[in-house]
Protein backbone atom coordinates (compact mmCIF):
# COMPACT_ATOMS: atom_id res chain seq x y z
CA UNK A 1 0.00 0.00 0.00
CA UNK A 2 2.84 2.40 0.78
CA UNK A 3 4.39 1.78 -2.66
CA UNK A 4 1.13 2.76 -4.39
CA UNK A 5 0.84 5.91 -2.28
CA UNK A 6 4.46 6.91 -2.99
CA UNK A 7 4.49 6.40 -6.76
CA UNK A 8 2.66 8.10 -9.63
CA UNK A 9 2.56 5.13 -12.03
CA UNK A 10 2.11 1.37 -11.82
CA UNK A 11 5.59 0.96 -13.31
CA UNK A 12 6.94 3.07 -10.45
CA UNK A 13 5.18 0.75 -8.00
CA UNK A 14 6.77 -2.26 -9.71
CA UNK A 15 10.24 -0.72 -9.53
CA UNK A 16 9.75 0.23 -5.87
CA UNK A 17 8.75 -3.37 -5.07
CA UNK A 18 11.81 -4.69 -6.91
CA UNK A 19 10.03 -6.20 -9.92
CA UNK A 20 10.95 -5.79 -13.56
CA UNK A 21 8.24 -3.64 -15.17
CA UNK A 22 6.89 -6.02 -17.81
CA UNK A 23 3.40 -6.79 -19.08
CA UNK A 24 2.64 -9.76 -16.85
CA UNK A 25 3.68 -8.05 -13.63
CA UNK A 26 1.92 -4.84 -14.71
CA UNK A 27 -1.38 -6.73 -15.14
CA UNK A 28 -0.94 -8.63 -11.86
CA UNK A 29 -0.13 -5.54 -9.77
CA UNK A 30 -2.82 -3.45 -11.49
CA UNK A 31 -5.34 -6.17 -10.69
CA UNK A 32 -4.30 -6.26 -7.04
CA UNK A 33 -4.52 -2.46 -6.80
CA UNK A 34 -8.09 -2.58 -8.18
CA UNK A 35 -9.09 -5.58 -6.03
CA UNK A 36 -7.82 -3.93 -2.86
CA UNK A 37 -9.46 -0.63 -3.78
CA UNK A 38 -6.27 1.37 -3.27
CA UNK A 39 -6.41 5.10 -4.00
CA UNK A 40 -4.81 5.96 -7.34
CA UNK A 41 -6.23 9.47 -7.75
CA UNK A 42 -2.68 10.88 -7.37
CA UNK A 43 -1.39 8.87 -10.35
CA UNK A 44 -0.54 11.00 -13.36
CA UNK A 45 -0.29 8.29 -16.00
CA UNK A 46 2.41 8.10 -18.64
CA UNK A 47 4.63 11.10 -19.27
CA UNK A 48 4.72 10.37 -23.00
CA UNK A 49 0.96 11.04 -23.24
CA UNK A 50 1.14 14.57 -21.84
CA UNK A 51 0.24 17.10 -24.50
CA UNK A 52 -1.16 14.41 -26.77
CA UNK A 53 -3.67 15.01 -29.54
CA UNK A 54 -6.61 14.15 -27.27
CA UNK A 55 -5.66 16.92 -24.84
CA UNK A 56 -5.10 19.43 -27.64
CA UNK A 57 -8.46 18.46 -29.16
CA UNK A 58 -10.20 19.11 -25.82
CA UNK A 59 -8.57 22.55 -25.63
CA UNK A 60 -9.77 23.40 -29.15
CA UNK A 61 -13.32 22.33 -28.30
CA UNK A 62 -13.22 24.38 -25.08
CA UNK A 63 -12.18 27.46 -27.10
CA UNK A 64 -15.03 26.90 -29.54
CA UNK A 65 -17.58 26.57 -26.74
CA UNK A 66 -16.63 29.91 -25.17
Amino acid sequence: MAAVAAEQTVHGVLRRLGYTPNGGMFRAVSGHIRRLGLDTSHCTGQAWARGSAAIKRRRRVARLVR
